[in-house]
């Protein structure tokens, strides 16, 4: 395993991460920690940057790739090499709120260090997992016998399904500090407002969303925030903020308890599944998604190889 920096030497980061020339403390210790999980077999670089997607696109020629997830904001990615090897790019996102001039865990206070080493392990359980070839889209793709609304999920779910075999193997070890929780509210505000936007978008224009992205941004969103807290609770009501209530009871709520119990039936990202075990899973969820944004009013599919949102004619608002 190789460390470096990547991005602008003005932006800051490369003072926190680094002290007299050498790595600082804490750094050391949550890459000590996230290597735990690599095999030994397996040759991985982790970059600190302080532009993700300038990195990416330098790594991996992915020239569509951002970091907003909905409400959300992507703290690190990893790419697989031709060569079997892994670069994990970790954004200064983990750094927030962290001055170059006060850099000491207990000034920076504790959640920044246990977010550092929590995103460093979860990247480092990518590369576990990847090395397994149980992340490849050739294996999601190849579920067949769904209808377009389902089919549309595979791609989306496959890399929602190992973020929770990261995340259940992560909440007795080095939990997430911000969890969805405590962020719920967000994220189901940013889906009932794209959806009152999208209705009235969509409405005068033969039914089809004229501004779909946002609204395909916004239930893929929402959708990757319940599999996180579905790997944080299986409550039958978890205990949310009180603004979250309302949209809570009226777009998750009928279908929770299916959501958690299919997703209940993966294996932490430590342990080894099949393609029939991992298949089964995602069908079941493309399934659920699709049930559920129908009863909500929408039919995402697959149009000629784009995704399209379309709002179902005579769905009472």
């Amino acid at each position: 395993m190789t460390l470096d920096y990547l991005g602008d030497k003005e932006d800051g980061l490369l003072e926190v991460v680094l002290e007299g020339g050498g790595v600082r403390e804490f750094v050391i210790e949550a890459i000590e920690r996230a290597d735990e999980l690599v095999p030994t077999n397996i040759e991985w670089r982790i970059h600190f940057t302080g532009d993700l997607v300038r990195s990416v696109l330098e790594l991996d020629a992915d020239e569509a790739y951002t970091t907003t997830r909905g409400s959300n904001t992507v703290a690190g990615k990893t790419i697989s090499q031709s060569d079997g090897s892994f670069d994990v790019l970790v954004s200064n996102i983990n750094f927030w709120g962290v001055e170059p001039s006060s850099v000491d865990p207990a000034i920076a206070g504790p959640n920044i260090v246990r977010r550092v080493r929590h995103s460093l392990q979860h990247e480092a359980l990518h590369v576990a997992i990847d090395a397994r070839a149980e992340d490849t889209l050739s294996l999601w793709e190849a579920i067949y016998g769904l209808d377009p609304n389902e089919d549309v999920w595979t791609r989306h779910l496959g890399f929602m399904l190992e973020d929770y075999r990261i995340e259940i193997t992560l909440a007795g070890r080095e939990p997430n500090p911000y969890t969805k929780v405590s962020t719920m509210d967000s994220a189901l505000d940013h889906f009932a407002s794209e959806r009152a936007r999208s209705y009235e978008a969509g409405v005068g224009n033969g039914n089809l969303i004229a501004g779909r992205d946002a609204m395909i941004g916004a239930g893929v969103a929402l959708t990757r925030d319940l599999v996180y807290l579905a790997g944080e609770t299986n409550d039958p009501r978890p205990d949310l903020p009180a603004a979250a209530l309302a949209d809570w009871d009226r777009f998750v709520a009928p279908i929770w308890a299916e959501w958690v119990s299919i997703l209940r039936q993966a294996k932490p990202a430590t342990e080894p599944m099949t393609a029939a075990e991992i298949t089964s899973i995602i069908r079941q969820l493309c399934v659920l998604v699709s049930k559920w944004l129908l009863s909500v009013g929408f039919k995402h599919v697959h149009v000629d190889g784009n995704e399209q949102v379309w709002w179902l004619a005579g769905f009472e608002w």
